[in-house]
């Protein structure tokens, strides 16, 4: 068994939750969501980590061309206006995944300052829980929910008061 912490949860499917623990199996599958509502409560081996903790982000396979899936090379797509009419927009991450030079923080963050009014939830979204939807994944990724077994990201170096990624934000996987 595992527990790990942050100074923020985004569990996808809710609101985040501030210094809140996720309890894991040893095979990765989420057993409970614990929140503090007069702040984090320090229990035994449970991990800390700096900045937040977000489901994995979803791969939409390269050969997989279906309406809803935007590229992130898509540096000029009005993004608020998509997503008014697809409240599921999929940000594709595939090529990332295939090359250690890309980023995929630093797309987001680009997408973000192109998209100054889509909220950080929003694009969370689109790399998690709307992807594992597209591939009828949801039941098992996407999300932080009791049973599910999504992976975990630790995202640091945010702007925690604006909710936004910065320059120097950085992505590392944990589980």
């Amino acid at each position: 068994m595992r527990k790990i912490a942050a100074q923020y949860i985004f569990p996808i499917s809710s609101k985040p939750i501030k210094q809140g623990i996720i309890e894991l199996s040893d095979e990765g599958e989420i057993l409970n969501i614990f929140t503090f509502d007069g702040g984090f409560k320090e229990t035994a081996l449970t991990e800390f980590y700096n900045g937040i903790l977000v489901p994995g982000f979803v791969n939409i396979p390269h050969d997989k061309n279906l309406k809803n899936i935007i590229s992130p090379t898509d540096k000029f797509i009005n993004l608020e206006i998509t997503l008014k009419d697809n409240p599921y927009l999929v940000i594709k991450l595939e090529h990332y995944a295939t090359n250690e030079n890309l980023s995929i923080i630093k797309n987001l963050l680009t997408i973000q300052q192109l998209n100054p009014n889509i909220p950080f939830e929003t694009l969370l979204k689109c790399v998690t829980l709307n992807a594992a939807k597209v591939l009828h994944l949801e039941k098992n990724m996407g999300s932080f929910e009791i049973g599910k077994k999504p992976g975990i990201n630790l995202i640091t170096e945010l702007d925690l008061e604006n909710m936004r990624l910065t320059a120097k934000s950085n992505l590392k996987i944990l589980i």
